[in-house]
């Protein structure tokens, strides 16, 4: 909405609307293409859809930079191969029927629309109204983010690599690649917890993740499975290929 919008006695009003659309972006795009759709657009976030144009899911231009900070020339065939989908904060269950800003804007106008608005620090963060919560996807990245990462190594944590291991079967099985999947503990790391202290059992457990961060490349899926477990899934490699790094 411009800053034309205003509130007053309990109702939002518009007077005019963005003309410029968020970004359609198709599963099964490259990461590369990705990021190049979001460099492009006014908007931070891109609207990721499937067969049916129906809108799944929402991916940020921090998910794709935080994932391609590390990318080089060599990788370039290998990040063509990854899709949005492997970046995606959340995908939606269910998908609804688009609907355009010009379409909302007449409900809003003519008071048809009654909602508060919820600040914090003196920011927008959403929009309550009779029937439902309208909440700032910017406001909600932090805890989606929270909610997939292991707090200790802030690596992925075991639902987010279980889901991304499905993602990258269904893709090896469809497009014929190979797939790596490497199982990591730590020995004896019980007995560093009981003499040492959990502290220091912590501290061990971020150099590992640390150094399968390093060591691993930086399209891979490396993930804290559970206590002293850790997996990476390899996209793309043979066995032969696989040097474990620790």
């Amino acid at each position: 909405m411009s800053t034309a919008t205003q509130f007053r006695e309990g109702r939002l009003t518009v007077s005019e609307v963005m003309t410029e659309k968020p970004a359609i972006i198709p599963l099964g795009t490259s990461l590369v293409r990705v990021a190049d759709i979001l460099s492009k657009s006014h908007f931070r976030h891109g609207l990721v859809s499937n067969a049916e144009q129906q809108i799944i899911g929402v991916v940020s231009s921090d998910d794709v930079l935080r994932h391609m900070a590390d990318w080089t020339p060599e990788d370039s065939e290998h990040w063509e191969s990854k899709t949005v989908e492997s970046v995606m904060t959340t995908k939606f269950i269910a998908a609804a029927p688009s609907a355009d800003a010009e379409d909302v804007a007449p409900l809003v106008t003519s008071s048809s629309i009654q909602c508060v608005p919820v600040l914090e620090g003196g920011h927008l963060v959403g929009l309550l109204t009779s029937h439902d919560l309208l909440l700032s996807w910017n406001r909600l990245t932090p805890v989606l983010r929270e909610a997939s990462t292991d707090c200790v190594t802030d690596l992925s944590n075991r639902s987010t690599f279980n889901r991304r291991l499905a993602e990258e079967w269904e893709r090896s099985s469809r497009v014929g690649a190979a797939l790596g999947l490497i199982l990591i503990d730590v020995d004896h790391f019980k007995t560093i917890n009981d003499s040492c202290g959990y502290a220091t059992g912590d501290a061990v457990l971020q150099m590992v993740g640390a150094c399968l961060r390093r060591h691993l490349r930086s399209y891979d899926v490396v993930a804290r499975f559970g206590g002293d477990e850790f997996a990476a899934i390899c996209c793309g490699c043979e066995l032969e290929d696989i040097d474990v790094p620790i």
